[in-house]
């Protein structure tokens, strides 16, 4: 068995004054349920990164904590000038 990590984030815009209520997740529990229903004006970033162990079957925390970081670090690369501008078109109303 091999493990690998996945991260992603979701971008939501969420309208001025709503505050957490407009969130589509409970923030403070890092869960899914409550809030207000993804709309148009959602985007997901997401890589996946290979855990590189030593031992397959049982990689270490800090081969998990290798693979988490390295994969942080793609998923940022993703975060170009076209996304930012994707992103902040949404209060117009871009899709």
């Amino acid at each position: 068995m091999a493990v690998a990590v996945w991260v992603y984030a979701d971008y939501h815009w969420v309208p001025d004054g709503v505050g957490v209520a407009g969130q589509p997740f409970n923030a403070a529990a890092n869960f899914p349920g409550g809030g207000t229903v993804g709309n148009a004006q959602t985007l997901r970033l997401q890589v996946g990164q290979p855990v590189q162990a030593v031992t397959p079957d049982a990689p270490t925390q800090a081969e998990l904590e290798t693979a988490t970081t390295a994969a942080a670090t793609a998923l940022n690369a993703l975060l170009t000038t076209a996304v930012v501008a994707q992103i902040d078109g949404w209060a117009t109303g871009n899709p």
